[in-house]
């Protein structure tokens, strides 16, 4: 807890400071001859001492009558993290010996809680109910659930945790906490290698190689040790090694080549790790979804010239459309640079090569302008049938086709009042008033048959278009006449909601014409998901209404796994069905009420990792940050103590104190 010693010395000069100088401006207004003066002063002196006790509020004798409410006095949190799962060799696990030390706790009157996943905060829990529970991923927030215990009105903190984490966050956490906190561990170092990173390609051409690139972790490891390595592709297997055990508390990466798919498509390649002795599983096997032979498909982003948009934007696009997307960055000799992600090769482009790939994209997104583009590329941008453009205040309104005038530069506003568009479903619902600015609009020059979809008010208190959508002759542009749209993107809330509804309005316009099956009314945000989170879905329109069936997959080890029947729930943009356990399932949306198979809008693969991080890290030394070896007696109020507030006697004697002195000024004839 933080030292308040000096405020409160500073706190009480002030206020003794202030009953002096109304001492001596007392005496001085009242006239000098009246009887029982002095006494009047006491008077009202020791009814401003009483306030001022109750303001600092110092303990007294006694028992705090509020330490009996269930919202007070001394808690102890339970931390359910995932690695508590680990067996002992008594065949017990540390969950066991964590609920009989809560147990122990709450005999002794102290209160239970339960740290829930994420950001969920805290949940208080009997012993009786603590028993029933097991460990579950993800990592709970700790310090949020201690704000909320210190909100409800908490004196201190014990959490009982695996402390596999982070040194500065539990530092942070007992440093800044409203409560005296202290922590004690739950179990020691075991013996165990597990998966830290599982890295591929998102697509490869047809008949490619993958490369593959593993990090392993591990702790309890001897000399002499290894891990065999087992890579599979779609069930079947596709190369293995072994490699030497990571030291504890160190990650060892490994690359290796591995042949090409057995078929094209959705591949789900699988990396399994074995030690002789490992007491933890879940952390010994990883997926990763990869797409093979998709050279006609997917998203291109093409940026001729630097800037934000490319890198907030594609990731965006994939998710809204479930297509796979590539980035292309355009170098000063005429060349294209791949945009890739950690330590993939980045191997540029050569114009005739590139010009193919851009002509077979589903949709084909440029950022930027050039004075004088290549033939091809104007060529290709004009043949293309779904595009996306944001041309800058550069040139780039060429290549859009679009007659603009001059940049108006400033800060511009998105407006709130949505004109009649295709995209209009999509951002309904949303604050855009509340949006940061755009930049740099490109107002028209001459009056061409658009559909406005999104306006903003500039610094002068003039609208203009900032996005229109065109169709002529079978295709359809989205055009972007302002600049800063990734300021949306890279935001949470309300920003990233309205960044993602206007781009996945776009995409489902262009798409909707497409009429080959791309762009699903509903698909996974990702087709691989989180252990113990809701499922998360991009939906095409609104969701309400459609009946999502998920069934556990053959071959895939779920055949026990329950099946889920129910509604879409509408979240933002997104919709969400309730977690289930991992596994690979197939899911159908239905339209309402559907039965036959004309009614199924939309099906696929979804995949629930069955991968845990909990024994990524080791967990804390004892001493560091507030961890303790063993039991704790609570820390905080001292007993035997009440605060002065909870008393009745201060009340009892400001009253008297106040009804005397005007009892006294009375009868010496003062108002």
């Amino acid at each position: 807890a933080r030292d308040l010693t000096p405020l409160l010395w500073v706190t009480g000069a002030i206020s003794l400071g202030g009953i002096l100088l109304v001492a001596v401006l007392y005496a001085r207004a009242g006239p000098s001859h009246l009887p029982g003066r002095h006494l009047l002063l006491l008077l009202r002196v020791g009814s401003l001492l009483v306030v001022t006790l109750l303001l600092f509020d110092p303990a007294v004798p006694g028992e705090d009558p509020d330490r009996a409410a269930p919202d007070r006095g001394h808690w102890l949190v339970v931390d359910p993290d995932f690695s508590l799962s680990l067996r002992r060799p008594g065949g017990t696990t540390l969950w066991n010996d964590l609920v009989s030390r809560a147990l122990d706790a709450e005999a002794s009157g102290t209160r239970l809680a339960l740290a829930l996943p994420g950001e969920g905060g805290i949940e208080g829990v009997s012993g009786e109910v603590l028993a029933a529970r097991a460990p579950r991923a993800p990592m709970a927030a700790l310090g949020v659930g201690v704000s909320r215990l210190a909100e409800g009105g908490a004196d201190s903190v014990l959490i009982l945790s695996s402390l596999r984490r982070p040194p500065d966050e539990i530092r942070r956490l007992v440093d800044e906490a409203p409560v005296p906190v202290r922590l004690e561990r739950v179990g020691e170092r075991t013996r165990n290698v597990g998966i830290g990173e599982f890295a591929l390609p998102a697509s490869i051409p047809a008949g490619a190689a993958v490369t593959a690139r593993v990090g392993l972790f591990g702790e309890g490891g001897v000399p002499g040790d290894s891990v065999a390595i087992e890579f599979r592709a779609g069930g079947e297997p596709a190369g293995g090694a072994r490699v030497p055990m990571p030291a504890d508390g160190e990650e060892t990466d490994f690359v290796f080549e591995l042949p090409p798919p057995p078929a094209t498509g959705p591949m789900r390649y699988t990396v399994g790790v074995e030690l002789e002795g490992d007491l933890f599983g879940p952390d010994n096997l990883r997926s990763h979804w990869l797409t093979s032979g998709v050279g006609s498909r997917g998203i291109v982003l093409v940026s001729l010239v630097p800037d934000w948009e490319p890198r907030v934007l594609l990731p965006i696009l994939e998710a809204v459309t479930g297509l796979e997307g590539a980035g292309y960055l355009r170098l000063g000799d005429g060349r294209f640079l791949p945009l890739v992600a950690g330590s993939e090769p980045a191997v540029p482009v050569d114009p005739d090569t590139f010009a193919d790939r851009l002509r077979d994209a589903e949709i084909l997104a440029v950022q930027g302008g050039l004075e004088e583009p290549p033939p091809w590329l104007v060529d290709v941008l004009a043949r293309h049938p779904r595009a996306i453009h944001l041309p800058g205040a550069g040139p780039g309104s060429a290549l859009a086709g679009l007659p603009t005038e001059e940049a108006l530069p400033g800060e511009w506003a998105a407006r709130t009042d949505l004109p009649p568009s295709p995209l209009s479903p999509f951002l309904a619902g949303i604050g855009l008033g509340s949006l940061p600015p755009l930049s740099t609009v490109l107002p028209l020059s001459e009056p061409v048959p658009l559909i406005v979809a999104l306006n903003a008010e500039g610094p002068g208190g003039g609208n203009a278009p900032v996005l229109v959508l065109a169709e002529d002759e079978g295709s359809r542009r989205a055009v972007a006449l302002a600049e800063g749209f990734w300021r949306w993107g890279v935001r949470d809330g309300e920003a990233r909601r309205a960044y993602r509804g206007l781009w996945g309005g776009v995409t489902s316009w262009l798409l909707a014409a497409a009429g080959d099956g791309a762009g699903e009314a509903v698909r996974p945000e990702t087709r691989l998901q989180e252990r113990g989170e809701r499922l998360r879905w991009e939906v095409s329109g609104r969701p309400d209404g459609l009946e999502l069936t998920l069934v556990p997959s053959e071959g895939t080890g779920a055949a026990e796994l329950p099946r889920y029947r129910g509604p879409l729930l509408p979240d933002g943009v997104l919709a969400t069905t309730p977690p289930v356990e991992p596994g690979v399932y197939r899911y159908d949306v239905r339209a309402p009420g559907g039965a036959s198979p004309d009614s199924v809008v939309a099906s696929g693969v979804v995949e629930v990792a069955s991968w845990v991080p909990s024994l990524r890290r080791l967990p804390l030394e004892i001493g560091e940050a507030g961890v303790s070896a063993g039991p704790l007696e609570p820390v905080g109020v001292p007993p035997g103590g009440r605060p002065l507030r909870t008393h009745p006697l201060p009340y009892l004697l400001l009253l008297l104190l106040l009804c005397a002195e005007w009892i006294g000024r009375r009868r010496v004839g003062l108002g």
